[in-house]
């Protein structure tokens, strides 16, 4: 499976709160796939404040830019849409009952399911990775990121989990939490409940 390298620069860049990030970034040595003409191997991209300044076989890096080695890899020119619920569709309700919600434990990874139509569709538009994680409920689980080229499932997930995702998605009328108080309540408690049993859990084992 070919490896693919966005050019969305958080997912290869550490990232360093107390600095201002450089402004150039020269990415080096992956196989170049341009939106049209010939792919570039041991290509070189310089992206210089956001945009793509340069692309060839040899291109001079600048001195002032940040090198990421990307040697084995493929460089698209892809986007990264990061609030999705691609390939997890909202449960139905069936005979009035409200459908089981996923939980904080509830990966994507396991229940995502992608169709040759869904990756036409947002490739289409540019879209060559996302995080997918369901719209349903409150605690909306575990997001997965995932590349929209082709071959397995298992072979697309760049990372699992990637974060827990959570809404502000009230229930229905007379059963809590019903309002958008009650949903910041709920998510309130849930925390304070987690943080009171690891503070539990810690006091049994330290006895």
């Amino acid at each position: 499976m070919r490896r693919i390298a966005a050019l969305l620069l958080f997912l290869a860049i550490p990232v360093t709160l107390s600095a201002d990030p450089p402004g150039v970034y020269a990415l080096t040595g992956g196989t170049v796939h341009p939106a049209s003409g010939a792919d570039i191997p041991n290509g070189t991209v310089i992206i210089r404040n956001g945009l793509i300044e340069a692309v060839g076989a040899n291109v001079a890096v600048p001195a002032d830019a940040t090198v990421i080695d990307l040697k084995g890899a493929h460089i698209y020119p892809g986007l990264i849409d990061a609030q999705t619920s691609l390939g997890l569709p909202e449960p139905k309700r069936s005979g009035g009952e409200r459908p089981a919600e996923p939980g904080p434990d509830t990966l994507a990874a396991r229940t995502v399911k992608l169709t040759d139509d869904d990756l036409d569709a947002r490739r289409a538009t540019g879209v060559t990775t996302v995080v997918t994680a369901s719209s349903y409920g409150i605690f909306n689980g575990q997001s997965a990121m995932l590349n929209l080229g082709g071959g397995a499932l298992e072979s697309r997930v760049i990372k699992s989990p990637v974060a827990l995702q959570i809404s502000f998605n009230t229930r229905p009328t007379w059963t809590f939490p019903d309002s958008l108080m009650g949903v910041i309540a709920f998510l309130r408690q849930s925390f304070l409940d987690a943080q009171q049993f690891t503070a539990a859990r810690d006091v049994y084992r330290r006895n």
